[in-house]
């Protein structure tokens, strides 16, 4: 994971973002993004530089669409080894657990 890097992957799959977030707008759809919650071990190894880069291009998304919502599932608290098929997958315990949390947050974020 250190040592991963896609940049014109990164670049395509960004603009598939931003017409996603345009398709919805189009169909007054509120784009909501989310990450997922990542084990501790790929978040240990995971290549910062590429982490913080992730975080500039999705703020650079909010801020031209301020009407999109982004959660940050990757540090959330309460997941354990129990919770992951592997290091950068949710097995079926945990994808319930994260799908209610995010749930919950839709329904706080609308009110």
């Amino acid at each position: 994971w250190k040592d991963v890097n896609y940049p014109e992957t990164v670049k395509e799959n960004f603009k598939i973002l931003e017409d996603y977030i345009s398709l919805c707008k189009s169909k007054n759809i509120k784009p909501i993004m989310f990450s997922v919650p990542m084990h501790e071990a790929c978040r240990k190894h995971f290549n910062r530089k590429m982490l913080d880069e992730f975080y500039f291009l999705i703020r650079g998304l909010l801020k031209k669409h301020p009407d999109a919502a982004y959660f940050d599932g990757w540090n959330l608290p309460g997941f354990s080894d129990g919770d992951f098929w592997d290091i950068t997958h949710l097995n079926l315990n945990g994808a319930r657990k994260f799908s209610a949390i995010f749930s919950d947050l839709i329904e706080k974020s609308e009110k």
